[in-house]
């Protein structure tokens, strides 16, 4: 199996090693990828889990999911209408 990379990616490899002798496949499988983005909602539910409370309302909340599915569907107040 052949993979091509850049060469800024072969350095940050480069970087990562532990020792000269470790190869790129050892690095690659030690790191840790997130597992999928958080929704704005997921996070402030998690800062109001820690906190106690969250600094918005549930309304707020519902809009934010509903901008973060549909980003096109509501016209920016920095565009004329």
């Amino acid at each position: 199996m052949r993979i091509e990379l850049e060469s800024d990616a072969v350095q940050r490899l480069e970087a990562a090693k532990w020792t000269p002798a470790e190869s790129f496949s050892e690095v690659v499988r030690r790191a840790q990828y997130p597992a999928a983005p958080h929704t704005a909602r997921e996070l402030l539910e998690d800062f109001a889990a820690r906190a106690g409370h969250s600094p918005l309302s549930e309304a707020a909340l519902d809009r934010l999911a509903e901008v973060q599915q549909h980003p096109r569907a509501t016209p920016s107040h920095w565009t004329e209408r």
